[in-house]
């Protein structure tokens, strides 16, 4: 079973990412401003009239933040709600 993830909201996240599970300061300690912007885009799809099946898939867009020390966080909620979902990369 996989461990409990901690659930905090998303202006808590720059916070949140500079402390280790451990509890433990991140080493060297980031900004997540300094991160490269990546998104990938991912396909819900659904099955629509089961007598004549159709699947209809609608995209679905997430943020990253890739840093220089490997680190990748996903920032959907934090890049929406800071206003920081411009332009990206692809991941």
């Amino acid at each position: 079973m996989a461990p409990i993830v901690p659930t905090f909201h998303a202006s808590e996240l720059p916070t949140q990412v500079i402390v280790l599970p451990s509890g433990k300061p991140r080493k060297p300690a980031l900004n997540l401003d300094d991160c490269a912007k990546k998104e990938m885009v991912q396909y819900k799809c659904n099955i629509h009239n089961k007598k004549n099946p159709i699947i209809i898939c609608e995209p679905v867009v997430r943020f990253y933040r890739q840093c220089a020390n490997g680190l990748l966080v996903e920032t959907n909620s934090w890049d929406k709600s800071e206003g920081k979902g411009k332009h990206v990369e692809g991941l």
